[in-house]
């Protein structure tokens, strides 16, 4: 008993002090998904740094780079790699974006163009949509057969039977299999304090729609990390939603995105190696089974972003190598062919045990 509380205690302890961290160091997209389940969380001991990361196989794949000052990044990840090697693991920095690929990459480290994020100022959100009818079109066919958007908090929606079905159906009508890492819907459990989170009813009619979002605090941004609709729900409820959260976020938020589209066409990989090339076509051509690119990124492109920013993976090496890609694609489909276990089951993808029901120590540690 002894024991459990003193783990619990350091989960919550380190929990704290991620926050700290994220709440003055936050820069990219996926920097809170470092508090996911089963995330382990590694402390610099020279800095205020942090780094999330799995283990897959014989590397620790990271949630985006290091944590940490900008003037610091390059320390931080000098003192996580030693760490690594002491257990005779590499590193690979998996969703990086230029804030720390730049330090990284500076010192030698090899990087990869694995896609784009789409970048939207939410102020200019209006604007956008007075300029595109399709967008008016398909937000007013939805008005007319649903109530407005309602906020909820993260603590109702974690206790809802209705939210809990809504996304039970979502996911049994999700024709790709369930991802973990960083595209893990781990968005409503009672810790996902951070999260900002939407909710659509059909008018005198059940649940369609549900939209989360977690913070990017030292971008002063928002990442729309999910977005949930039933099948039959009218058309043009995700764009209702995006709309509705543009226009919540606009008032005191400068930089809204939908996350990373992987082998984005606008952002370039000419610097990449042909392997990297070559299987950059052939997902985009064959990988529909596991990875729909067109269509999530012609309806990303279709609302119009500002602008899209490259997104990394950044090796703790001088180039980046198929295992790398391999073992970050094993962190986040487990695959059995990537020896990282098999697919667990729809309900707990979405609606995990809590620690009280679980309660291992290794369980508390990681946030499950």
């Amino acid at each position: 008993m002894t024991n459990a509380v003193s783990e619990k205690n350091t989960g919550i302890y380190q929990r704290e002090l991620a926050m700290g961290i994220l709440g003055a160091f936050g820069y990219e997209t996926v920097c809170f998904q470092t508090l996911q389940r089963g995330m382990k969380l590694w402390f610099s001991k020279r800095h205020a740094g942090m780094v999330g990361y799995v283990e897959s196989g014989r590397h620790w794949i990271t949630v985006g780079g290091p944590i940490g000052s900008g003037d610091q990044v390059a320390e931080i990840a000098e003192e996580f790699e030693r760490s690594a090697r002491k257990t005779r693991r590499r590193v690979c920095y998996m969703c990086a974006e230029q804030h720390t690929t730049t330090p990284l990459t500076s010192n030698g480290r090899g990087k990869l163009v694995i896609g784009a994020i789409p970048l939207w100022n939410p102020a200019h959100w209006p604007h956008i949509i007075s300029h595109n009818a399709r967008l008016r079109y398909q937000i007013a066919r939805a008005k007319r057969h649903c109530d407005d958007v309602i906020e909820i908090t993260p603590a109702s929606a974690a206790r809802s039977p209705v939210i809990r079905e809504l996304v039970r159906q979502w996911m049994s009508h999700r024709r790709l299999m369930p991802m973990r890492f960083l595209a893990d819907p781990f968005i409503l459990s009672d810790a996902a304090i951070h999260r900002r989170i939407f909710t659509l009813t059909r008018r005198n009619g059940p649940l369609v729609g549900l939209l989360a979002a977690s913070p990017i605090p030292a971008r002063n941004g928002m990442f729309i990390e999910q977005i949930v609709r039933l099948p039959h729900a009218p058309n043009g409820v995700v764009e209702l939603m995006i709309d509705h959260a543009m226009r919540e976020f606009g008032s005191n938020c400068r930089h809204v995105t939908l996350g990373l589209v992987a082998g984005s066409q606008f952002a370039s990989d000419r610097e990449n190696p042909w392997w990297a090339r070559i299987s950059r076509y052939s997902a985009h051509r064959w990988g529909g089974w596991l990875y729909r690119f067109g269509a999530l990124e012609s309806f990303r492109a279709a609302l119009q972003p500002e602008k899209w920013e490259p997104v990394y993976a950044v090796s703790d090496r001088s180039h980046v190598t198929p295992e790398d890609v391999l073992r970050a694609c094993g962190a986040m489909f487990r695959l059995p062919i990537f020896r990282f276990g098999p697919i667990e089951d729809i309900s707990d993808v979405w609606w995990p045990r809590s620690s009280s029901q679980t309660g291992t120590a290794d369980e508390i540690r990681t946030f499950s």
